[in-house]
């Protein structure tokens, strides 16, 4: 959020003294500073979406895959019989 505030800050900036940028013919060099500020937003932004999209696929792929070793281990090693009725029973 630290970024999202530079930048707002900057467009405040430019907004509120937009007389004397315009008079001063600094249009430029504050556009640029504002789209520096918004690089680095956009960079946090994309690395928080990233995290979140491993967080999302690490969390429902870790359900299916402690199932099925629980499965696996329960019929292989330790013998247990599965028959439909244990099957339906389980679900």
């Amino acid at each position: 959020m630290g970024a999202k505030d530079n930048r707002m800050n900057t467009t405040t900036e430019a907004l509120d003294n937009i007389l004397h940028i315009k008079f001063n013919s600094w249009i430029d060099r504050f556009i640029d500073h504002i789209n520096k500020e918004r690089v680095v937003e956009e960079d946090w932004l994309r690395q928080r979406f990233n995290l979140g999209t491993i967080n999302f696929g690490i969390s429902n792929a870790t359900q299916p895959l402690i199932a099925l070793a629980t499965f696996l281990v329960a019929v292989k090693w330790v013998g247990h019989d599965v028959t439909l009725g244990k099957g339906v029973a389980g679900l």
